[in-house]
């Protein structure tokens, strides 16, 4: 469909710059055939008249004219696609909160010196063996709990060490779909470790990554983030600028943290690649990279 809207396109703007070559000449001829035809006596005054009335209109007419109604309709593209966008329902970010408001919901009784000790615990919390997530009947993602039950301290406790709290989130991309995405899905995972959601395509495990990150809106449930989200997509992403600006990405330049980073992600042999080392630019007008060098840069 967008390769048959463009080839009209085409074909509208091949006749308007047609136009200048022809129009002028053609409006004179018929200007002059129809002053004869009437009776008149064409005379060289009377045709170099009406040519130069003519050449004063052919650039209005044949360029401004033309391309004043083009630059409209896409104007009105441009225009409805802003309308569209801004009719969108608003989705709410989701915002690093403070995990100590959920441990007083879920433990009212403890005291404050047992939540002190319990934070001053040198031994951390891993995710609950109990806790699995499974693919549902309605291509969703869903939690299923084994028998074995939490008390309230151990909930507590888990709680506000959570880094990511996922409570029985329901979510879909297509509000009309009658299957849901993400249906009923419960997961805490704590800071440091290592969380793998295994399942099929189409089960939603991408869908679970945009609802953390807000991206997916939620129709019912709720997800606590604690602290700040790293995403590493993927396809690694790089925007038109230098190595080290991609590296970088805005913050200040720390060169100890600098250099942890390249030894790190393996940048020292590609930089020695480089003309220009970190200040090479890549990105659309960059330099062509290869897969790994990218994900090295994303």
């Amino acid at each position: 469909k967008e390769i048959k809207v463009i080839r009209y396109v085409s074909y509208i703007r091949g006749i308007l710059l047609s136009f200048i070559m022809f129009t002028t000449r053609v409006s004179i001829f018929i200007s002059l055939v129809a002053y004869a035809l009437l009776g008149e006596i064409v005379t060289a005054e009377k045709a170099f008249a009406i040519t130069a009335y003519y050449n004063i209109l052919r650039a209005t007419m044949t360029i401004f004219f033309p391309q004043g109604i083009a630059q409209f309709a896409e104007a009105l593209v441009s225009v409805r696609r802003i309308q569209k966008f801004m009719q969108y329902e608003e989705i709410e970010t989701a915002e690093g909160v403070s995990m100590t408001a959920i441990v007083e919901q879920h433990d009212v009784s403890s005291s404050s010196s047992e939540m002190q000790q319990e934070k001053e615990s040198a031994n951390p919390l891993a995710l609950p063996s109990n806790r699995l997530i499974k693919h549902s009947e309605s291509d969703g993602l869903k939690e299923e709990h084994q028998p074995q039950q939490l008390n309230g301290d151990a909930e507590g406790n888990h709680l506000s060490d959570a880094g990511v709290i996922v409570e029985k989130a329901v979510a879909r991309w297509d509000p009309k779909a009658t299957e849901l995405t993400l249906d009923g899905v419960d997961l805490h995972v704590q800071p440091g470790t290592l969380v793998a959601v295994i399942g099929p395509v189409g089960a939603g495990k991408s869908s679970l990554i945009h609802a953390i990150l807000g991206e997916l809106p939620l129709e019912s449930g709720n997800i606590r983030v604690n602290g700040r989200v790293s995403y590493a997509s993927q396809e690694p992403w790089l925007f038109s600028g230098t190595v080290r600006q991609n590296i970088l990405f805005g913050l200040p330049m720390d060169r100890e943290r600098y250099k942890r980073v390249v030894k790190t992600c393996a940048l020292e042999r590609d930089f020695h690649l480089f003309a220009s080392g970190d200040k090479t630019i890549v990105g659309e007008r960059g330099v062509s990279l290869s897969g790994g060098q990218k994900a090295h840069r994303g």
